[in-house]
């Protein structure tokens, strides 16, 4: 009898749930069934100042004054990389197309923009029954300066001071000034919009890895080169074949920094090739600056004659598409034009202190 009892209790068990159930089951098919009225598509770009595309921008939908949230589950329209956004909305029927229809765009660091009444067109009827209606808005979003702005102006400065005074090691100082901007941005970013800076999406889309590796190689380059004394021999043979004359040593010595900075960062040869320059002036005994000022020339001449000779460049050339081939061809006129007329700042030292004179031997010119 104990089994008969316990299906007894089962059966009215279900037959309890299924009766509360039903009511339910019912209103959550009331509460599904879909609503009726104006379909309307929304698209657009928002673009800057400069026509270029804005991301991560809030679209608001305005009719008569009043914020109408968009289809599906964020009820948020955002732009997306290039400044698009594409958005449905439900409007109660009969409203479109006479109801005055608006956009307003919204983002932290920019100044909200809200267009003007927009036109209103109809594209047909869905299956539903609904009609279905479009419009097309682009707006241009101006900066606008927030506290936001000042305290990244303000980090930035005091990340420059303390890599300038070396209170610590430039490296952490980076990390320290990029961290504390995301921590703001974070934080009192989610607290007030004004306090909003970057995204941390944002932020590891600004590193540019072309520009790191190639500082990485530059570095691991110089340091083998640097041990085999080839800046050193290179300028031995440029002293070696003056044979006297100023002007030539300096269009020499011009001629193997802009070289050289052509495939290294113009800084680093300026590093590697001052020490010798001044050996050089002070056995001749003429002024250090005869040699080192059209070298800083030639230096910033050749770094700008290649794709890899400054991060600048390397950022240009990713940025708009260029090979090496294309930098060279495009630059070799104007850079040999340019280290011509740089090469005359050797003819003042040349005409004032004429030839010097042979009396130390070359092989006693590097210890």
């Amino acid at each position: 009898m104990g089994w008969q009892r316990s299906l007894a209790v089962s059966v009215l068990l279900t037959v309890f749930l299924l009766i509360f159930a039903c009511p339910w089951a019912s209103t959550a098919s009331l509460e599904k069934k879909p609503e009726t009225g104006d379909k309307l598509t929304v698209s657009g770009v928002i673009e800057d100042t400069q026509g270029k595309g804005v991301k991560e921008v809030e679209i608001e939908l305005l009719l008569n004054g009043r914020k109408v949230p968009a289809l599906g589950q964020d009820e948020r329209l955002g732009s997306d990389g290039q400044g698009a956004f594409v958005g449905r909305y439900r409007l109660p029927q009969g409203a479109l197309p006479d109801a005055p229809i608006r956009i307003r765009a919204v983002k932290p660091g920019w100044q909200a923009q809200e267009s003007e009444a927009l036109k209103v067109l109809q594209a047909g009827t869905d299956a539903a029954g609904d009609r279905l209606f479009q419009v097309e808005a682009n707006l241009t979003l101006k900066r606008q300066l927030t506290a936001g702005f000042w305290i990244a102006g303000l980090v930035l400065l005091l990340v420059y001071l303390a890599i300038s005074f070396e209170w610590m090691h430039r490296t952490l100082v980076s990390f320290l000034g990029a961290a504390l901007i995301i921590f703001i941005t974070h934080t009192l970013g989610n607290w007030d919009k004004s306090f909003y800076i970057i995204s941390f999406a944002d932020a590891m889309g600004a590193i540019d890895l072309n520009v790191i590796f190639l500082l990485l190689g530059m570095m691991l380059f110089v340091g083998v080169m640097k041990k085999t004394g080839m800046f050193q021999y290179l300028a031995y043979k440029a002293y070696a074949r003056a044979r006297g004359n100023i002007f030539i040593l300096s269009f020499a010595l011009q001629v193997i920094t802009a070289v050289i900075s052509a495939f290294l960062n113009n800084l680093t040869t300026m590093l590697l090739v001052l020490p010798v320059t001044i050996e050089i002036a002070v056995t001749l005994k003429i002024n250090p600056l005869t040699l080192l000022i059209p070298e800083a020339f030639a230096s910033n001449i050749g770094g700008t004659a290649t794709l890899i000779g400054e991060p600048p460049n390397i950022l240009i050339g990713s940025h708009a598409g260029l090979t090496f081939g294309q930098f060279v061809q495009n630059l070799t006129l104007v850079n040999l034009v340019a280290l011509m007329a740089s090469s005359r700042y050797g003819r003042g030292a040349h005409d004032n202190r004429g030839k010097f004179e042979w009396k130390d031997s070359p092989n006693n010119l590097f210890p």
